[in-house]
């Protein structure tokens, strides 16, 4: 197909606008990633180091939001910043599994390290998250099982 002006119009796959609106906010969110602007200090010249919240949430009560605020609570005391996936989409469950993947999968790569909450393996969204992170030669650590 030829444009007025007589260049190409490429015409690729019909996306819906909730897909487009997740484009746009994975790449502001990679954009700022590689810019170094994402939960960094601006009146630091240290690095602060990110960590990702990862565990089980379909199918647990209160979406396990309790367990990953916990979470990030005790970390950002130890002067992390957060990156807490239960409140990705303000926890919508209108919104497909495959969408929420996308957007952590996009968060993983912007992180230092990862902290796996009980019964992550026992999760697919949690063991994928893993996987990549692994792939991407993150710091993994596992919060520890009560006895």
């Amino acid at each position: 197909m030829i444009n007025p002006n007589g260049s190409r119009i490429l015409r690729g796959p019909q996306i819906t606008r909730e897909e487009y609106t997740l484009l746009q906010r994975l790449w502001l969110l990679w954009s700022d990633c590689f810019q170094g602007n994402i939960f960094r200090e601006h009146t630091n010249t240290m690095k602060t180091r990110i960590i990702y919240i990862s565990g089980p949430i379909t199918g647990i009560p209160l979406h396990n939001r309790p367990a990953f605020a916990s979470a990030a609570y005790e970390w950002r005391q130890l002067g992390y910043a957060v990156i807490d996936p239960a409140v990705n989409y303000d926890g919508d469950t209108a919104v497909a599994h495959a969408q929420y993947m996308r957007l952590s999968i996009a968060q993983l790569l912007c992180v230092d390290a990862v902290y796996m909450l009980r019964g992550w393996a026992h999760s697919k969204g949690a063991v994928a998250e893993y996987v990549v992170a692994q792939a991407l030669g993150l710091d993994i650590s596992y919060q520890k099982i009560n006895k």
